[in-house]
């Protein structure tokens, strides 16, 4: 078998090269896995795969979902690739033109081997559009075209060959083992690309998986001479990572709805053939970001089931939300690392951005339905847990939105009737809700009985999007 040597340029280090071994297949072994991870022993360890990652809609009172843009992805690095960057080009058809019921966001695929591998590894959404990746891939559909692709899908990111490679094989043989433990230590933490400062996407490494790297020859650069001329060469070389990290945005139901009433309970209803497991229902309110959290009373909706959720009056401090919506993820059967990551990296998002939200795990027979995961030879273990992530607008806020609007609109007019052009500033509690303003005021234009007040709700959209 060929011995295969890697090159890592590490910060605070030159650049070392070390043979890491041979290609191996091992077999099965379940008892090698522990909490955080397959155990480090002299044992023949599985080939274990995990994911974890998030859908994300947005819902009226009524319970109907409302299509959202995803607006700039400006959480990312700047080395995760578009579709455009990873043809080469540069388009004036952004993401942000997209509109979809549901964005998926951020799935990482971890990977757990004893010694190093090559997998081949694909995403395929028959439903959606995957729009956002890294590291780089070797094929993707729908092939880049400079206009905007449908959302409906299907797409396909195809990684080909990936080179599994665990930190023990990046150990050298120094007479000094620490030595040797924290060189190999400091390497797989060097190995993939600065975070550039997002350290939120950097959060999403914190664990025991193997670095993956994807090695891609140089191809011609795309030519063109119009507005989507192609300016960049496609990506090439070596690209190394801890995980396979892509989004998207589709159009596909997800099996839970729910609706929200004049008192705050919210009616919850599983459509689907599984039951919906770990429900957290939260709100963030105020100038300081209040946290009202209901534990999770029913542990599980079951199909055709439906449950009334009621905010409690206890607050719950961050740690402790964090706590148990970790002890969810690992209870679906994350390991703890990669529970612990996943609520670091989505911390701000999920707990401090102002709204009422509910929190449940979609089945992994859904996910692999709706978004179908290949890796070959085939793993041992696959755990695949996506979170169902709900904005919820409930009646009290929708009813506050058509006041801020007609607060808006009538002081338009008065600028106006005294000559004045520049409109008045967007109201706080619109701008507030950010990339869920559009289909909020969407609501509002389809409630009102004013055309008046309908008529400016459609300004204010247009002129959120004028400034996406």
């Amino acid at each position: 078998m060929p011995r295969v040597t890697y090159a890592l340029t590490v910060a605070g280090l030159a650049t070392a090269a070390f043979v890491v071994g041979t290609w191996i297949t091992p077999q099965a072994a379940r008892s090698a896995v522990s909490d955080n991870g397959p155990r480090q022993s002299g044992a023949t360890q599985p080939f274990v795969v995990h994911e974890w990652g998030t859908f994300t809609s947005f819902a009226g009172s009524d319970g109907v979902q409302l299509d959202f843009r995803p607006l700039l992805d400006e959480d990312l690095p700047g080395f995760v690739l578009s579709r455009e960057r990873q043809a080469g080009a540069r388009s004036a058809l952004a993401k942000s033109a997209l509109f979809a019921p549901l964005r998926m966001e951020t799935p990482v695929t971890y990977f757990y081997v004893d010694e190093p591998r090559e997998v081949r590894v694909k995403v395929q959404f028959p439903e959606g559009l995957l729009t956002e990746f890294y590291p780089p891939v070797r094929n993707m559909l729908p092939a880049y075209q400079p206009m905007l692709p449908s959302v409906r899908g299907p797409s396909e990111l195809d990684w080909g060959t990936v080179m599994l490679i665990p930190q023990a094989s990046l150990q050298p043989q120094l007479g000094d083992a620490a030595l040797s433990a924290v060189l190999a230590e400091r390497l797989m933490a060097g190995a993939p690309p600065s975070d550039n400062g997002y350290g939120h996407y950097g959060a999403a490494r914190e664990t025991d998986s193997a670095l993956v790297a994807v090695n891609l020859p140089a191809a011609a650069k795309p030519t063109g001479k119009d507005i989507f001329s192609a300016t960049l060469p496609p990506p090439s070389g070596l690209h190394v990572e801890k995980f396979l990290f892509y989004r998207g945005v589709g159009k596909f139901e997800l099996p839970l709805q729910a609706q929200v009433d004049t008192s705050g309970r919210v009616q919850v209803t599983n459509t689907g053939t599984e039951p919906i497991q770990s429900l957290f229902l939260i709100d963030v309110q105020g100038p300081r970001h209040k946290l009202r959290i209901l534990r999770s009373a029913h542990p599980a909706i079951a199909p055709a089931g439906t449950v009334t959720l009621e905010l409690g009056k206890e607050t719950l401090s961050l740690a402790e939300l964090k706590q148990e919506v970790q002890q969810a993820l690992v209870a679906e059967g994350l390991f703890e690392k990669e529970a612990a990551a996943m609520v670091k990296t989505w911390s701000n998002s999920w707990f401090r951005e102002q709204g009422l939200r509910l929190f449940y795990m979609v089945p992994q027979s859904l996910t692999d339905r709706v978004l179908p995961l290949t890796v070959e030879p085939a793993p041992d273990e696959v755990i695949r847990v996506l979170v169902g992530r709900m904005e919820l607008l409930p009646p009290d806020q929708e009813a506050e939105i058509a006041k801020a609007v007609r607060v808006y609109r009538l002081a338009r007019e008065t600028r106006s009737a005294k000559g004045g052009s520049e409109p008045p500033s967007i109201p706080n509690v619109i701008a507030e809700l950010g990339r869920f303003a559009e289909p909020a005021l969407v609501r509002v234009r389809e409630l009102t009985k004013d055309q008046h007040d309908a008529a400016e709700a459609g300004r204010l959209i247009a002129r959120l999007r004028d400034a996406n």
